[in-house]
């Protein structure tokens, strides 16, 4: 009677063991799967040639897998299509700006040149305010358009003078 259920816990055992490693192996490759979509690579699939419920699941989970990367392309196409429309339209309007401030900063250069002995100081003040600020409107959009060019460029590191950058700041404000 030993030897018999000796047998008979052993041939259970085995069952056991493999009953368990079919249901274990895919569950791991979904697992792995999951986690590999989860960290980027949509490409990711599980073997699905099964008719019984891990089959079934398979088949669903691919089919979301295919759903989810369709979806990450369009967004991605989307993104870069409104980042192109972004790019031209700071082009565009850059450029745009760029004529009226040029006609602003000439008139006024041309009063101080041409007129500035008939000009009380505080009018010549006036005019070098109108100058300084239609300079800096016209680096404000020379840094527009630098800044619709950035899509377009590599990221580069550079250090940093954070002393500096906050004096800017500073005298700015």
């Amino acid at each position: 009677m030993a030897p018999i259920a000796l047998v008979i816990v052993i041939v259970g055992a085995l069952v056991a063991w493999w009953g368990s490693r079919q249901l274990t192996r895919p569950l791991g490759g979904f697992t792995r799967a999951a986690e590999a979509i989860a960290t980027g690579d949509l490409d990711q699939r599980v073997p699905a040639g099964r008719d019984d419920e891990l089959g079934r699941l398979a088949r669903s989970f691919n089919t979301m897998a295919d759903q989810v990367a369709r979806s990450h392309h369009e967004l991605e196409d989307k993104v870069a299509e409104r980042t192109a429309e972004l790019e031209s339209f700071s082009y565009s309007v850059s450029h745009d700006l760029r004529a009226p401030l040029r006609a602003i900063h000439g008139f006024a250069r041309i009063l101080l040149e041409d007129h500035q002995a008939k000009l009380d100081p505080e009018a010549q003040r006036l005019l070098g305010v109108i100058d300084q600020n239609t300079r800096q409107m016209g680096d404000l959009i020379d840094d527009l358009l630098a800044f619709s060019r950035l899509g377009r460029q590599s990221i580069s590191r550079a250090p940093v003078d954070m002393t500096e950058l906050a004096g800017s700041v500073v005298d700015e404000i």
